[in-house]
């Protein structure tokens, strides 16, 4: 998503189809001129085939480049950087009985050996002295966190429920087993197996780092329970450092409590932070809860609509803005006519948007489209 390959995938196709176009119309006036229908019919296969060959040429520097900018989060992140070697490793043993490794110019991914060829080239020049190590204690539990969002279907967060550590095992790997217990079980709505097993974690708190992430745990069940006093102690014990997980969990808290001053600090902050964090859709979404609650229609509803803007969803966004415009339209008491120029605004950019991507799409088709097609049927 960050290297928007979609996008450039996109503008490649367009240049490519162009290009095609151009040397299959070259091909048949030079057949026609050597009178050879074989010799056009060459050419217009050999333009065709130009334009897929650079499609999956293409397609395989995007997938090198996903992978040099993986490396790049994999050792930021603290992780071992042979665990992508390994990885591609296993990869390529995995496909050895159905992938012999021939034609690697008409795949639209590298072949898996050279992926893993690069990863030992990339583990070979890597300096010495990596990142900083996370403490373990805070590198376990954000382990256990990933484990239970990354699939949250019932079967897994019930097996992920049932997690238990060994009675002789160290105190790094019971505190992990709890969270995940926890963490999985708040998943599930089940309060009270979620709070027997953050009432089990209490003597395993770990460092300052791992106490945070225990009281943000312990704040979050809290609030899912509509427990607004056990959420407001736990936040208490985390540091004021402006981080996005203790700026969410007190807009939600004051979503529970209903405090009107409460309410509007937290649509404040949450306003502050979208302003430099435009494509954060979960603050958006709360930010517009907030402003509903506070009364504020309109700011909720251009909120609304950033939150579908970030998700992708465009026509979404649109139609809660031109929600937003006949609400300001009506120019009902109190409205703030500021943040109706901000959503008339927005909404003339997300329709351009729309129509500029359209005509892209538009284009694509008919630059995909044969010269002798004329049935006015889109390619296949």
């Amino acid at each position: 998503m960050t290297q928007r390959h979609i996008a450039r995938s996109v503008a490649a196709a367009q240049r490519s189809s162009t290009a095609s176009l151009v040397a299959t119309l070259l091909g048949v006036v030079l057949a026609a001129r050597a009178s050879s229908p074989d010799a056009a019919q060459a050419a217009i296969m050999g333009g065709q085939a130009a334009a897929l060959q650079a499609q999956l040429n293409f397609s395989r520097d995007m997938e090198r480049e996903a992978d040099r900018n993986g490396w790049g989060v994999l050792v930021h992140a603290g992780f071992a950087p042979s665990g992508m070697v390994a990885m591609f490793e296993k990869l390529d043993q995995s496909n050895r009985l159905n992938d012999s490794g021939g034609f690697p110019y008409l795949r639209s991914h590298p072949l898996t050996t050279d992926r893993v060829g690069e990863a030992q080239q990339r583990v070979a020049a890597a300096p010495a002295a990596g990142p900083a190590p996370v403490p373990l204690m805070r590198h376990g539990l954000m382990q256990a966190r990933a484990r239970v969002l990354m699939d949250p279907s019932v079967a897994s967060l019930r097996r992920l429920q049932d997690t238990q550590a060994r009675g002789d095992s160290p105190a790094r790997e019971k505190a992990v087993a709890l969270y995940t217990r926890a963490l999985a079980s708040l998943r599930l709505r089940d309060h009270a197996a979620a709070a027997q097993a953050l009432s089990a974690a209490q003597p395993l708190q770990g460092d300052a780092q791992a106490r945070a992430i225990w009281s943000q745990l312990r704040a979050e069940a809290a609030i899912a329970a509509a427990d607004p006093a056990l959420a407001a102690a736990a936040l208490q014990a985390l540091p004021a450092d402006g981080s996005r997980a203790t700026l969410l969990l007190r807009a939600q808290l004051a979503h529970v409590q209903r405090h009107e001053g409460a309410l509007r600090d937290g649509v404040e902050a949450l306003q502050t932070w979208v302003a430099e964090h435009r494509h954060d859709a979960q603050a958006w979404q709360l930010l517009g809860t907030g402003a509903e609650l506070l009364g504020l229609h309109l700011r909720s509803l251009r909120a609304q609509a950033e939150a579908q803007a970030a998700l992708g969803n465009t026509p979404g966004a649109i139609d809660r803005l031109r929600a937003g415009q006949q609400l300001a339209r009506r120019g009902d008491p109190g409205t703030d006519f500021i943040e109706a120029s901000v959503i008339d605004a927005r909404l003339r950019e997300l329709q351009a948007q729309q129509r500029r991507l359209a005509q892209e799409q538009s284009r694509g088709r008919t630059g995909d489209r044969r010269p002798d097609d004329d049935s006015g049927e889109p390619p296949r």
